[in-house]
């Protein structure tokens, strides 16, 4: 969630100093896929998951074999 926020405080505050090495793009993308998919894993992991993907498991099956 820290990296999501990140990504919406990047879009909104007006400018970093002299951190700003990258374009504020690639920081809200970077920042955003990298929130989100931190955030689905955490939601499916195991022995309780608060999301169930109906085909991961297959696919796990597959690729671990």
């Amino acid at each position: 969630m820290a990296l999501i926020a990140a990504s919406v405080m990047r879009r909104v505050l007006p400018s970093v100093g002299m951190l700003a090495v990258r374009s504020r793009f690639t920081d809200m993308i970077t920042y955003g896929v990298l929130g989100v998919a931190i955030t689905l894993l955490a939601l499916v992991m195991e022995p309780k998951p608060l999301l169930e993907i109906p085909f991961l498991e297959s696919a796990v099956r597959f690729t671990v074999r």
